[in-house]
């Protein structure tokens, strides 16, 4: 009986989540920060001899070379050329000191929050890792930036293997979305501190206390969440701003339209009712999923497939025989690492395969809440049953979550597309982390392999 009230109270936490996230915010667009901030290369506020000489130094490169600085392409066409120091030369000698914005600029969060942070950043604290993912790959572990980030939670520090150099970071909370630790961060003379907006369930009841507990040391709290469809654009280029990395943000935006533009252009054409059927558990529990507001509906719809329970308002419990009256043509199971470790450097396939055998049984079995029906649905006789990483389905890698569904569910389409090579650009080129060939050594993000 406590076990079911303890589902109850996870259902009924889903269910605020999506209806949270269920409707647009209007928006007040902050002023933007001035232009020239392009050119601050090495992040201090001003336009000197510095950025020039360290552009000159890059002079001739390409992604690849030696020399080759990100930071110092700023026409953005991979090669740092006369362009770039014009670009330079145009704004020296500017400095924010002497703007109106008073060594501040204002940034708009992922709930359309306008705040003021100082600029340059010096100390910050991010306890989400979407948003860690997002400041890793905007470059901030170049120079002086490796010491920009003073704390993490601890859903960073006990994930070394992805975050060898966050993790050794001084722990502020318990996990990503567990309440911060005030004293801590303020004993770190921390400025902003860079956590989920009240987008997330949990964070929801205690953003605004936090925010308020904070605002006493003169603490900026900042919420990017970094892992929802709607705004998660925004995100990338509010964190490009705040960190002096618009450009880069740009290019990962781009990178990312390109990615969803080229699975919509292929899946335009399908059909509604010939739309492969998908049926997406949570990772809460079985026979629990969520309809037309949550994000893997989201990813699900982007990949041109359809959702089962697209027209489910919210989430919750289902059951085990209309799932099978659906009967779904590919299953996937949205996993956690108490549940079974998949992502990053986890290659334990043994154990990912115990997992699935246990789920396959439990779903065709009575006494454990399931329904013998369940063998007979076309994703597990035609073997279309796969787990998802969390590290693919809960942050900004869900866009590559998206190309992974669509080659799932349309391997005709995509017979040309690896998902696999996406992923890897991303956690080598953007993550900064060793990652020659998947599955193997990057870890399994998709179980079975496709």
């Amino acid at each position: 009986m406590k076990q079911k009230s303890i589902e109850m109270v996870i259902i009924a936490i889903l269910l605020i989540s999506v209806m949270f996230s269920a409707f647009p915010v209007a928006r007040a667009q902050p002023p933007p920060p001035p232009n020239w901030l392009i050119a601050d290369i090495d992040y201090d506020g001003d336009i000197t001899l510095y950025d020039a000489v360290t552009a000159a130094v890059a002079y001739g490169s390409e992604p690849g070379d030696p020399n080759w600085n990100i930071a110092a392409d700023l026409v953005r066409d991979d090669k740092i050329n006369i362009f770039d120091l014009v670009t330079i030369l145009a704004v020296y000698g500017k400095s924010i000191k002497n703007a109106p914005y008073f060594c501040e600029i204002t940034i708009m969060d992922s709930v359309g929050r306008n705040v003021s942070i100082p600029y340059p950043l010096e100390r910050i604290v991010v306890l989400n890792p979407p948003g860690a993912a997002i400041l890793r790959a905007l470059e901030y572990e170049m120079g002086d930036r490796r010491d920009l980030v003073v704390g993490v939670s601890g859903s960073i520090t006990g994930d070394c293997n992805y975050w060898p150099i966050l993790c050794n970071r001084t722990e502020c909370s318990e996990y990503a979305h567990g309440y911060p630790y005030i004293e801590t961060i303020a004993s770190l003379d921390t400025q902003v501190v860079f956590w989920y907006s009240p987008n997330h369930p949990a964070v929801a009841p205690i953003f605004a206390d936090v925010e308020e507990e904070l605002g006493v040391y003169g603490i900026k709290l900042v919420g990017l969440d970094c892992f929802i469809f709607d705004h998660l654009g925004e995100d990338i280029t509010t964190w490009g701003i705040a960190l002096g990395r618009r450009c880069r943000a740009e290019d990962i935006n781009g990178w990312f339209d390109e990615m969803l533009g080229m699975v919509a252009n292929r899946t335009s054409g399908i059909p509604e009712d010939e739309k492969t059927k998908v049926y997406w558990e949570h990772h809460a529990g079985d026979w629990v999923t969520c309809g037309f507001v949550s994000e893997w509906d989201k990813a699900i719809t982007r990949a041109g497939a359809k959702n089962i329970y697209h027209d489910m308002m919210g989430c919750g419990e289902v059951d085990p025989i209309d799932v099978c009256s659906k009967n779904p043509e590919v299953y996937f199971k949205d996993t956690r690492k108490r549940h079974v470790k998949m992502g990053y450097g986890e290659t334990n396939v043994t154990v990912m395969q115990e997992y699935l055998d246990g789920l396959m049984a439990s779903h065709g079995d009575p006494a454990q809440g399931g329904n013998p029906c369940w063998y007979g649905i076309d994703a597990v006789v035609n073997g279309q049953t796969y787990l998802c990483s969390q590290d693919l389905g809960s942050g900004p890698e869900k866009i590559f979550l998206v190309v992974y569904i669509a080659k799932i569910c349309y391997p005709t389409l995509f017979e040309d597309v690896d998902p696999d090579d996406y992923l890897r650009d991303w956690i080598r080129d953007y993550q900064h982390l060793p990652c020659e060939n998947i599955p193997i050594p990057c870890g399994y993000f998709m179980y079975p392999a496709i």
